[in-house]
């Protein structure tokens, strides 16, 4: 009993990560991307999950910090879905980045990771 209240009163890191995911989101929507994109690089940097980094690219975007915005794809090219590559690849490129090399071990890391809310399509 005692350790389902424990449970119930400590939510886990996972669905920290999640609130944290889904609050960077909510602040981007509403234009406040440098609120945002704090929220998701402190969840990199709690989380090494590297399927954030293509909201950080975002958010920079929105910044027109044109050296994050690659550096935060470069992060995310080494675990994104095969279906993105080519785009990804051509857009790193375009900002005169280099593209990383992917280890497979860490794109399956990431499509095991959180139930799948943080590895979306790219849009």
């Amino acid at each position: 009993m005692l350790a389902i209240l424990a449970a119930l009163l400590c939510p886990s890191a996972l669905a920290q990560s999640h609130v944290q995911f889904d609050w960077g989101m909510a602040l981007y929507e509403q234009g406040d991307f440098e609120s945002a994109l704090m929220e998701w690089e402190a969840l990199y940097e709690n989380t090494g999950s590297a399927v954030v980094m293509r909201h950080v690219a975002n958010a920079y975007v929105r910044l027109g910090d044109a050296k994050g915005e690659r550096q935060a794809l470069e992060i995310y090219y080494t675990v994104a879905p095969a279906p993105v590559l080519k785009e990804l690849r051509e857009r790193i490129e375009s900002l005169g980045g280099a593209v990383p090399m992917r280890d497979l071990r860490e794109v399956q890391k990431a499509r095991h990771e959180v139930g799948s809310d943080l590895v979306d399509p790219w849009s």
